[in-house]
């Protein structure tokens, strides 16, 4: 992405590019920067708007990430990327019922968010939306309550499933061992 810039700097592509590319190696400054660039050359650009306002919450700038969201939606009103990004930045800002509208409004554009706007509606009034966003924009969302619980389950129903297997190969060498012993003595001479 760096070589891109470096050959055609004048365009907003390249720095899209540099943008996603630090976005998906969590430079977030670097991300901000690169997109700030291609505004820079193409002011309202959808694509590097979508790029900053991701950049921005993921710094915990979540009234920019907001701000670039919201005239990203002004201009590409259809992707469901872009709601994406809203709902993280007002997750940031504890807005819990903006966060929802729009978590449903991403879904209803793309299919790949339905999940996260399920789990978001089951997610306790009093909990912080902002777990949802933690490995990226469509990252397979389990809430920290479930999180916290399901590992010991799991840890002990595989140990209670161990225990038992190992009890019933002993019974049954057990048994297989003591019919053994009874063929011997019921044998005719």
């Amino acid at each position: 992405a760096s070589q891109a810039t470096a050959l055609d700097a004048s365009k907003p592509q390249p720095w899209n590019l540099r943008a996603y590319a630090a976005l998906r190696l969590g430079r977030y400054a670097e991300a901000e920067s690169a997109a700030t660039s291609a505004l820079a050359l193409s002011p309202g650009n959808a694509q590097s708007l979508q790029a900053r306002s991701w950049a921005f919450s993921r710094q915990k700038k979540y009234r920019q990430g907001l701000a670039d969201a919201e005239l990203a939606l002004e201009r590409d009103p259809y992707n469901g990327y872009q709601y994406q990004n809203k709902a993280y930045a007002q997750a940031g800002l504890k807005d819990r019922a903006g966060a929802l509208d729009s978590l449903r409004k991403s879904a209803e554009q793309d299919p790949q968010f339905s999940t996260r706007f399920e789990t978001a509606l089951q997610t306790p009034s009093n909990s912080d939306l902002l777990y949802l966003f933690e490995g990226g924009a469509v990252a397979r969302v389990q809430p920290p309550w479930k999180r916290a619980v399901s590992k010991p389950i799991k840890s002990v129903i595989l140990r209670a499933f161990a225990v038992f297997g190992v009890a019933f190969l002993l019974l049954g060498a057990w048994k297989l061992w003591s019919r053994g012993d009874d063929e011997q003595e019921v044998a005719p001479a």
